[in-house]
């Protein structure tokens, strides 16, 4: 007779011995899983198969109790939600903290979330006072001739993302729907307008419209635009900041920006 309600999960035990750092292994039905899995040096993600052949009613449930700053623990299953689930989606356990209770409900809607305490992931990339000039290969509207902002010197503060300013980026560690956002002062050519727009690895992929500037007149004009969208972004993306010279081949000089992205 399948189990039916909470009659599973509250019989649950806290398994410890589950060496979650280095095996990927399939969950056994009605057990709260403690991982710590930073303790050892991970070299990979942790994936935890959920129970194949599960009771309507049945749960199982985890909580990661420290963090790896590169890896984290996917979860795949048949069926989550209605939907077939594979690593690096909206339940990836993350940051230290992060908890899950899956419940499975029949063979069409398969496991459903019945429980999260998940945190929401965001960071940031700065620079202040910046003098080093950005140069273009060419003028451009399209972003042909495009150039990626790579003078960030901070790594702001983060959450289930990773900030990296030598490579001026931010890279995606959980899958969702993120606002992307940036403030620029910047000098240039005189009259010459400059357009930024983000991109995704490496700017392969342009991510939502363009912001343009014009330039004025003075040896010295400083010109302050911000940029925003709403993106889709996958675990394992990257976003990068780019900008174009449409007029001319002028260079430009980032002296302050900002550049974030927060999970919505």
């Amino acid at each position: 007779m399948a189990e039916i309600g909470t009659t599973k999960y509250n019989a649950g035990t806290i398994d410890t011995s589950v060496d979650g750092d280095t095996t990927d292994f399939t969950a056994t039905i009605g057990k709260h899983y403690v991982i710590p899995y930073a303790t050892g040096t991970p070299a990979a993600n942790l994936v935890i198969t959920l129970p194949a052949t599960p009771d309507i009613g049945n749960a199982v449930s985890y909580t990661m109790t420290t963090a790896d700053a590169t890896y984290h623990v996917d979860f795949v299953a048949s069926s989550i939600n209605g939907t077939a689930y594979s690593s690096g989606g909206s339940y990836a356990l993350i940051e230290a903290g992060d908890s899950v209770t899956f419940r499975y409900v029949d063979a069409t809607v398969g496991w459903i979330v019945a429980a999260n305490s998940i945190a929401g992931a965001y960071g940031s990339l700065s620079i202040e006072g910046g003098t080093t000039a950005t140069t273009f290969g060419g003028s451009s509207t399209d972003f042909t001739n495009k150039s990626q902002i790579t003078v960030f010197d901070t790594d702001g503060s983060s959450l289930a993302m990773t900030p990296v300013n030598a490579q001026d980026h931010l890279v995606i560690r959980r899958t969702g729907e993120y606002q992307l956002f940036a403030t620029v002062s910047f000098i240039g050519g005189s009259t010459d307008v400059y357009s930024l727009a983000f991109f995704k690895n490496n700017g392969v992929t342009k991510l939502g419209s363009r912001t343009t500037r014009k330039i004025g007149s003075g040896a010295t004009d400083t010109g302050a635009c911000s940029v925003s969208a709403l993106e889709t972004l996958t675990a394992g993306d990257t976003v990068e900041l780019f900008i174009q010279n449409e007029t001319d081949t002028s260079d430009c000089t980032i002296q302050d920006c900002v550049f974030s992205a927060i999970q919505i």
